[in-house]
């Protein structure tokens, strides 16, 4: 009975995974422009700072190091997946 029933849904997962690679992905352009003009908006109030690096110094503590480089990787996130689109 759980056999069947993992398979049931295996089945159910194996075809909603076909179905949406199936589908042809599309921009929506009014979107990505609005993400490309927030991007290079220093005062973005979407990404709230995180469309800019931040330096990290030597005498910084762990803990700001720690910050930084967490909003670094959301910084280089954030980066690839617009370039992504754009592409």
């Amino acid at each position: 009975m759980i056999l069947e029933i993992k398979l049931k849904n295996q089945n159910v997962l194996i075809n909603s995974i076909n179905y949406l690679n199936n589908t042809a992905f599309s921009i929506n352009n009014e979107v990505l422009n609005f993400i490309l003009d927030e991007w290079i908006n220093e005062n973005s109030n979407y990404f709230k700072g995180a469309n800019k690096l931040l330096n990290i110094n030597k005498n910084d503590s762990k803990e700001d190091k720690a910050k930084k480089q967490s909003h670094n990787s959301k910084y280089w996130r954030y980066l690839n997946t617009i370039k992504l689109a754009t592409i």
